[in-house]
């Protein structure tokens, strides 16, 4: 159980990272159990701009919105 917790943790690292790299500073987060590690990685990160969203359907239009506001990229994580 444990080295299954250290992946997901090692993954959303690699995501942040890649995130980083592609310049996408805004992230719209549905939390849930499976996206946990990342959720938590990008809030605790000063880079990123967080916005919480409980219904995974209105994280997509706020995503979509936002993007098409200011021109810059936007990540969505979510469950389903």
């Amino acid at each position: 159980m444990q080295a299954i917790k250290h992946a997901h943790e090692r993954n959303a690292r690699i995501v942040v990272s890649l995130l980083k790299q592609h310049g996408v500073k805004n992230i719209i987060v549905s939390p849930g159990s499976t996206n946990l590690p990342v959720a938590v990685s990008v809030q605790h990160d000063p880079y990123f701009h967080v916005y919480s969203c409980v219904d995974e359907r209105s994280a997509a239009y706020m995503a979509c919105g936002m993007a098409a506001t200011t021109g810059e990229p936007v990540a969505l994580s979510c469950t389903g």
